[in-house]
């Protein structure tokens, strides 16, 4: 357990003021004694993933902020079924699943982060959504009860889920693939990232798309079309390449939401449409 450790390097913004406590929890024992803990103390529980959808303010986080390491970081594949671990980055399962020629999850290629952080968040690219890939999620709610949810019981929804909320934990989830070739598959992973390392901003300093798309319309086209492109706000600023895409340069999570801010003023002056994150806003201003 570390004490008042400072998040910014534990997300890609680079953003992030101190937790008040950071724990990873290398098991389901070890995560049902935090929980405990969490309610006997009542301090607030916070999961973080690998950090990629994700602003921390510059106060910080309160409370305990819990990573999933060691067992919920494995993978294993039975049939056309992978069972994956909410601490397992999406890019090892992917990998895995093209090892063994399975097809479905292509469309994930190059979204960082981890599973229970992409399930919580109905991650998606491509034209697709983990939602049309999983078969089941098992959750650990405050009282550690362990309970297994359908797709449906998950409530998937554009880039959320009725796992958000902190009122249960993600541990494990399993996704439901087709038969193929490694061959095959390889391929359209390779052709998905050459996409996105065109199109997209891929350093540190993202949290990748920050703004979900309206209906039938692309946030970045909308944030374009407002010549919002290089505009900065102290050192955070909108990326040339995709203006989806705010970047942190050494900026502070308070300009970063200015920046987002000015968007959606500029958006909606200007295009009378009201841009709604994708990215978690966490913690508390200094």
């Amino acid at each position: 357990m570390k004490i008042r450790e400072t998040l910014a390097k534990y997300t890609t913004l680079g953003l992030g003021g101190p937790a008040d406590y950071l724990i990873d929890v290398e098991d389901i024992n070890g995560l049902k004694k935090v929980l405990e803990f969490s309610k006997k103390q009542k301090l607030p529980l916070t999961l973080l993933g690998g950090g990629s959808n994700v602003l921390v303010k510059d106060g910080g986080i309160r409370g305990l902020v819990v990573r999933l390491k060691e067992d919920f970081s494995g993978v294993k594949i039975n049939g056309t079924k992978i069972r994956c671990g909410a601490g397992a980055p999406l890019s090892g399962v992917l990998i895995a699943a093209a090892a063994k020629g399975l097809t479905g999850l292509e469309f994930a290629a190059g979204i960082p982060g981890t599973v229970g952080g992409a399930a919580i968040m109905n991650a998606g690219a491509n034209g697709k959504e983990l939602k049309d890939v999983v078969s089941a999620v098992t959750v650990i709610d405050k009282n550690g009860k362990i309970k297994k949810l359908t797709p449906a019981e998950c409530g998937f929804t554009y880039r959320s889920s009725k796992l958000k909320g902190g009122r249960m934990v993600v541990i494990e989830a399993v996704f439901k693939l087709e038969k193929s070739t490694k061959e095959r598959v390889k391929a359209k992973i390779l052709a998905l990232l050459r996409k996105r390392k065109m199109g997209q901003p891929c350093s540190f300093g993202t949290a990748g798309c920050i703004f979900k798309n309206p209906r039938g319309l692309a946030a970045g086209q909308l944030i374009d079309s407002c010549d919002l492109k290089g505009k900065k706000v102290g050192k955070a600023f909108v990326s040339r390449q995709h203006a989806n895409y705010l970047m942190n340069r050494g900026s502070s999570a308070r300009d970063f939401l200015k920046l987002m801010e000015l968007v959606k003023k500029t958006v909606f002056a200007k295009k009378g449409v009201r841009l709604e994150e994708e990215i978690m806003v966490l913690g508390e201003d200094r």
